[in-house]
């Protein structure tokens, strides 16, 4: 479960390391999300060369990058980290995969992520009526974050291939009762 809820919110990797021996929990911590799975007993040293396996296939994966963490702008605050998401302050209540969705387009910000890749993200596996799953999810969150009522689209569409998110402008801020430049993209 934690996995689970880990994989929600972050791409960080994940290695198991557990008692538990049988193919099923094995199988079960990757489709959840894990990247590696080490039974008990273990080797110290095959621990270690597999840590440092994921620490360089999650740098290679960011291109180098840091992780995003928080988004923030005048209207809208994203902390992937805690899950909270705020509009002008107030909290917006998402579901599980609402707010996956949200976080991963967040993470690719400004690439249009397809409709195979948040079914493979945000679900796990590969979905036969992903796009229209994915679309009905994307009206969800536009409707609970009131996307374009005040001045900015967030979600935009790619006909056919998918959405990305859109970072509100910073030239615009001013246009909000002169609310100062604040927006940013934090990462660790």
């Amino acid at each position: 479960d934690v996995c689970a809820r880990v994989r929600e919110i972050s791409d960080m990797p994940i290695l198991i390391l557990t008692a538990r021996t049988s193919e099923s929990d094995m199988v079960r911590a990757f489709n959840v999300g894990a990247d590696d799975f080490i039974k008990k007993p273990f080797n110290k040293s095959e621990l270690e060369v597999r840590v440092r396996a994921l620490l360089r296939r999650t740098i290679h994966r960011s291109n180098g990058s840091a992780f995003i963490t928080y988004y923030r702008d005048p209207i809208l605050d994203i902390d992937l980290c805690s899950g909270i998401v705020k509009l002008y302050g107030k909290i917006v209540k998402l579901s599980p995969r609402e707010f996956s969705l949200l976080g991963y387009l967040v993470h690719v910000r400004g690439k249009v992520a397809t409709y195979h890749e948040l079914t493979q993200e945000v679900w796990g596996e590969y979905q036969s009526n992903g796009a229209s799953v994915v679309a009905l999810n994307i009206c969800n969150l536009r409707r609970k974050l009131r996307d374009g009522q005040f001045g900015h689209q967030y979600i935009r569409t790619n006909w056919g291939r998918g959405y990305w998110f859109e970072p509100y402008p910073e030239e615009d801020n001013s246009a909000h009762g002169g609310v100062p430049k604040e927006t940013q993209i934090d990462s660790e």
